[in-house]
């Protein structure tokens, strides 16, 4: 049923001199509109308004602005949207639309129930002939004072104005929204990225909240994308994005930060909540399979992400882009499909014991080397170094426990070869000290250590065999100089006896210890080339032994004459080999597994991250071919 309204005349002038005063205030126009409906809401009485934009191309409305409705009638405006649309699909001329402004729509018992609106009354805005839109009025109940709304005809040019100017302002977001945004994956883009981070930091500082920051890279993808092509490369791009969308939270913010790197942006969320957002993206994308060559391969591809929180990590922003991304290096780092949380802190001074078995080789030295490097990374982390001077000088270490303990340090890590100095970690247990190992040979039998780094010996020593017999076709006579006997030398000799086994033309021909010592090395070498001077090769156990060996067989001429092998990869042998004095050592690392020892010490001392009980360092041969790389990884 359509009723027509009678005529009236209010006195307009007081709301038509406030809506004024609202169009002229640059402070308002981005809530302009919502305000002027509240405006004209008690005036009239009603329940809820509705303002209505007409786009012209397909002849629809669309809601721009609503107040005062219940959710029940916000899912009911759809009907209301019908009802107006079907008036301009009947009036083809905006004089006739004019007309029936005033108009009342009564809805029938079950619309009623169902949307929560009884009736709505109707007022189309026109601007120059143009239907600009309408104001929808609705009731719950009643009817309407029709002679009231003689003063929509006073301010109709003027909510006419506000509706273009809340579309207008959209239009121009929305385009703005694309300039923001990534062309391929569709998330926001590095710039949209820079700009939402400031400003979530400034919130976070003024309401005191954490922010967290993801940054996650594809892992292996210029391989993927050399193998299958770039615009498969491009569809797995797109799959993860989805993936990402689908995992995180409502309003945690994701982006592409450049390449196969995303960053996320997690408002509200502390170190804890942010792993378990990152867990959750690194888990769905190992569970998606990804198209490869043709319709049937199918395969698998992993992600890495880096975990760093504002203000734990970092109280600026770059510094907070930097943690995160070191975060993610180290993820790559430990052998990528992971999380790794940021190490850096940004007030807690951390106090870490170091204590080798001794530094009567430069092995441990460059262990410490690589604490060095992750100190310079990660920043307030104070190293204590304390050593035996001789490795068998056990009771110099018991002594150097009592004095970690006394300095109540965070964490300490010990490398030692005697069961018996196991047994007095007890002084560092009772002052509640956290112990790792490194560089320890056999499984130690003690729950109280937190974790091991270092690698397996015996591989070690099998390595360096399976090379050997290469190197020398697989025959030849050999001559090996031994350490202490300590479960390292005997892992490793028993190692390096096992792969020379498998080779009937070779043979062990002298085995001598030189316990570790380079002038002890040299002379033992000396007195072996004597007997054999017809050896192919020498192994040392440590690169000490080596570098005393290579000193030997120069000062008896038969430098170029043998092959040499240490175990260890200092880097005084890797320069040896530089310089062709070294044929080749075992390179375990022992910088790199320096920095995986303090990494893991300090991840270790964060709570919400749970560390594995041992971490393997990688070891490789090095050579006179790949020793420039190894020394500038």
């Amino acid at each position: 049923m359509v009723q027509k309204r009678s005529p009236a005349n209010p006195k307009s002038g007081h709301l038509r001199k406030r809506l004024l005063t609202l169009i002229s205030s640059a402070v308002e126009q981005d809530k302009g509109l919502k305000k002027a409906l509240r405006m004209i809401q008690p005036v009239f009485k009603f329940n809820g308004v509705v303002a209505l934009h007409f786009n012209e191309q397909d002849n629809s409305f669309r809601i721009i602005e609503q107040t005062g409705l219940t959710t029940k009638q916000r899912r009911g405006l759809n009907t209301i949207l019908t009802c107006v649309s079907d008036f301009v699909s009947q009036s083809k001329k905006t004089r006739r639309l004019t007309r029936s402004n005033g108009a009342v729509i009564i809805f029938t018992e079950s619309e009623v129930r169902r949307n929560g609106i009884h009736s709505v009354f109707l007022y189309f805005l026109v601007k120059s002939d143009r239907v600009i839109g309408a104001l929808v009025f609705c009731r719950n109940e009643g009817q309407f004072d029709k002679a009231s709304f003689k003063i929509l005809d006073s301010i109709a040019s003027l909510m006419a104005l506000l509706v273009e100017n809340k579309f207008y302002k959209e239009k121009a977001r929305s385009i703005a929204g694309f300039v923001n945004l990534d062309g391929l994956t569709g998330l926001y883009n590095h710039r949209y990225f820079q700009e939402n981070l400031s400003n979530e930091l400034l919130k976070s500082q003024r309401f005191n909240y954490p922010v967290s920051l993801l940054m996650i890279d594809v892992d292996h993808f210029k391989n993927y994308n050399d193998k299958y092509g770039h615009p498969q490369g491009d569809s797995v791009l797109k799959e993860i994005t989805r993936i990402a969308k689908e995992t995180i939270r409502a309003y945690d913010v994701p982006t592409r930060y450049g390449g196969d790197e995303f960053a996320v942006i997690l408002p509200y969320a502390d170190h804890d909540q942010a792993l378990r957002v990152a867990e959750r993206v690194r888990k769905s994308v190992g569970a998606r399979m990804f198209p490869g060559r043709g319709v049937h391969e199918r395969l698998r591809l992993t992600v890495s992400i880096g975990v760093a929180t504002y203000p734990i990590n970092a109280k600026a922003k770059t510094d907070l882009i930097d943690r995160a991304d070191q975060a993610l290096y180290l993820a790559k780092s430990e052998g990528r499909n992971r999380v790794c949380l940021s190490l850096a802190s940004s007030s807690d001074l951390i106090r870490v014991g170091f204590c080798p078995s001794a530094f009567t080789s430069s092995y441990y030295g460059d262990i410490q080397a690589g604490l060095e490097d992750v100190i310079k990374e990660i920043k307030r982390i104070e190293l204590s170094v304390r050593a035996p001077e001789q490795e068998s000088d056990y009771h110099m270490l018991k002594r150097i426990f009592q004095y970690f303990a006394d300095e109540k340090l965070d964490a300490v890590a010990v490398c030692t070869q005697s069961k018996k100095a196991i047994q007095d970690l007890k002084i560092l247990h009772q002052a509640k000290i956290p112990v790792f190992f490194f560089n320890v040979p056999e499984e130690i039998a003690d729950r109280t250590i937190c974790s091991y780094v270092g690698y397996d010996q015996r591989e070690a020593g099998r390595t360096v065999g399976r090379y050997l017999a290469r190197l020398i076709r697989r025959k030849g006579k050999i001559g090996l100089l031994e350490g202490l006997p300590e479960p390292t030398n005997r892992q490793r000799v028993a190692g390096f006896r096992e792969a020379i086994q498998a080779n009937p033309g070779m043979s062990i021909i002298a085995a001598e210890r030189a316990d570790w010592v380079r002038s002890k090395a040299q002379t033992v070498t000396e007195r072996i080339l004597k007997q054999h001077g017809d050896l192919d090769a020498i192994f040392a156990v440590n690169d000490e032994m080596a570098l005393g060996a290579i000193e030997a067989a120069k000062a008896m001429g038969k430098l170029n004459e043998i092959f040499i092998i240490g175990l260890d990869g200092t880097k005084e042998a890797l320069e040896s080999i530089r310089d062709g004095r070294l044929t080749a050592t075992l390179n375990t690392n022992p910088r790199e597994m320096g920095r995986i020892l303090l990494r893991t010490i300090v991840r270790g001392l964060i709570k919400e991250e749970k560390i594995d009980s041992q971490i393997l360092s990688p070891i490789n041969i090095v050579d006179l071919e790949n020793v420039d790389q190894a020394m500038n990884p």
